[in-house]
């Protein structure tokens, strides 16, 4: 008995001893791990964090060069920087400072632009001239490689810069006639992010609106949108476009009038066609439209009017927001507007208070309704009344200053 209760302890002993040389070997694991990889990562995270992209214009070659060097020279910097920008967020903050690190890296730079200059928001925030010319030359050779997904990502990152690529605009005409139609697609993303600097594509993007696929037809149509006025040319191409099969195709269509020319006597007869199309998203785009063309649009009031009575609440928010832009250009607008501010739904009234602000003193008979919103059970509501009647009248004394609430107009994005 006595000698079983001496060997228990024993046993307790080598399971100890086993259980602590385990904890020894995890926290010596844990020690290399951080030796190798956390002092590193550390030390990476306090220069990206401590050199914020746009300081980087007003360094010299030299302080640059120390930089990178403290990063363990180009090779190893870049390959360190490509590793920083997939960690989450929450563990490498700070990702908009890192091209400016990764654009002084040299030739190598080229894999990491082409991987991951597609998918970061933060390059649209490119910076100085020289580095902009970097990264879209990059880029442009980029769009010729035997892969259509790196050719897609190349676009897509053109399209992050913006204006400042417009020296890609050539290559990206090019690339309109790429055999993938998703590598097209992204190549007239690019131009439409490029905007009125990607004029000289307007001949091409007119080819691009016969393409068999609809995904490109609608991205040709957004990026003339996009370049504006100097693709007024295509107007009459445009407006048979409203007969397209594709409701898609159609609403988009209703955008880019107004944006290429809110004048021209064919754009306004153009719309109140599409104020009865089958879909109700292409009606509310032509409504928002009329809107963007103003008070030459006043024919179309009635029919405006009238959709203020559709039972989509989308489609009466498209209606107030066409009417407000009209503004009170006929006698009928302004009673119209004043009955949409009792709206049942929150969005009408919100984005028919913000119409009303933006008409401005012009608007004073709908002081009484819009004060009335003062007490709506929606807070940001009662903010856009708040701030139409500060507008019409700064010396209301129902209100408080105030900055202007966030814009509600109905957006780009068709409903489900």
């Amino acid at each position: 008995m006595a000698g079983a209760n001496s060997e228990k302890p024993s046993g307790l002993s080598t399971r100890g001893a086993v259980l602590a040389g385990v904890g020894i070997v995890i926290t010596m694991g844990l020690a290399i791990f951080y030796v190798a990889a956390g002092v590193p990562f550390l030390k990476m995270r306090k220069i990206v964090h401590e050199n914020p992209g746009p300081g980087f214009a007003h360094l010299e070659p030299e302080e640059e060069r120390e930089i990178i060097d403290r990063l363990g020279g180009e090779e190893e910097a870049l390959r360190r920087l490509a590793l920083y920008l997939r960690l989450p967020d929450w563990i490498a903050g700070k990702k908009e400072n890192v091209p400016w690190l990764v654009a002084r890296c040299g030739q190598s730079a080229e894999t990491v632009f082409v991987e991951q200059i597609g998918r970061q928001q933060n390059w649209e925030r490119i910076g100085p001239t020289p580095f902009v010319q970097k990264a879209a030359a990059v880029l442009v050779r980029t769009l010729d490689h035997r892969n259509a997904a790196v050719r897609k990502e190349a676009a897509e990152g053109l399209a992050w810069i913006g204006p400042p690529a417009r020296t890609a605009v050539p290559a990206l005409v090019k690339a309109l006639k790429d055999t993938n139609a998703g590598m097209r697609k992204s190549a007239l993303g690019a131009l439409a992010c490029i905007g009125p600097a990607a004029s000289a594509a307007v001949p091409a993007l007119v080819e691009a609106l016969r393409d068999a696929y609809p995904d490109v037809r609608e991205a040709a149509v957004d990026a003339l949108g996009r370049i504006g006025p100097a693709a007024k040319e295509t107007l009459p191409l445009l407006i048979q476009m409203l007969d397209d099969p594709d409701a898609e195709i159609r609403w988009v269509v209703t955008y880019t009038l107004p944006e290429i020319a809110p004048e021209a006597e064919e754009t306004v007869p153009a719309l109140v066609k599409a104020l009865g199309d089958a879909d109700a998203t292409v009606r509310g785009g032509a409504a928002i439209a009329l809107g963007e063309v103003g008070a030459s649009a006043k024919e179309t009031v009635p029919a405006l009017i009238k959709m203020l009575g559709d039972e989509d609440p989308e489609i009466r928010r498209c209606a107030a927001y066409g009417l407000g832009g009209i503004g009170p250009a006929t006698v009928e607008v302004m009673p119209a507007l004043i009955r949409a501010l009792g709206d049942t739904d929150f969005s009408v009234r919100s984005c028919t208070a913000l119409r009303l602000g933006e008409i401005g003193p012009e608007a004073k008979e709908a002081v009484p309704a819009l004060e009335a919103l003062l007490e709506d059970s929606y807070d940001f509501v009662r903010a856009d009344a708040a701030w139409a009647l500060r507008q019409i009248d700064p010396n209301n004394p129902r209100i408080r200053p105030r900055r202007r609430p966030r814009s509600r107009k109905p957006t780009r994005r068709r409903a489900p």
